[in-house]
């Protein structure tokens, strides 16, 4: 929803899904009002694992969010990977050891 509100900044979202979004919000189209929450989820997700492309520095500080959030997933994934990839390594030796 933050890139929703400062879309002037960011331009996440075209005029097409904006006006979507406002239609659904109006009718109240479960179906619809569900896909257009998963589009504001994708959207909104999307700085967390690619890096964003359009930093629009003239906006001042808020601008950098995007990049922020970049940094943080990026943080986030190598953790997470890190942890499973050397708790399966370290089963797998002990499995190995135990059979020798």
């Amino acid at each position: 929803m933050f890139y929703l509100e400062n879309n002037d900044v960011f331009t996440y979202f075209d005029q097409k899904e904006i006006y979507g979004l406002k239609q659904s919000l109006e009718y109240s189209n479960t179906p619809s009002l569900y896909s257009d929450l998963l589009l504001v989820i994708h959207k909104g997700i999307e700085p967390f694992f690619n890096y964003p492309s359009n930093l629009n520095t003239e906006a001042g500080i808020i601008s950098f969010i995007p990049l922020l959030e970049h940094i943080i997933g990026s943080v986030f994934n190598l953790l997470i990977i890190g942890f499973f990839v050397s708790y399966s390594v370290g089963k797998l030796l002990e499995r190995r050891n135990s059979e020798f």
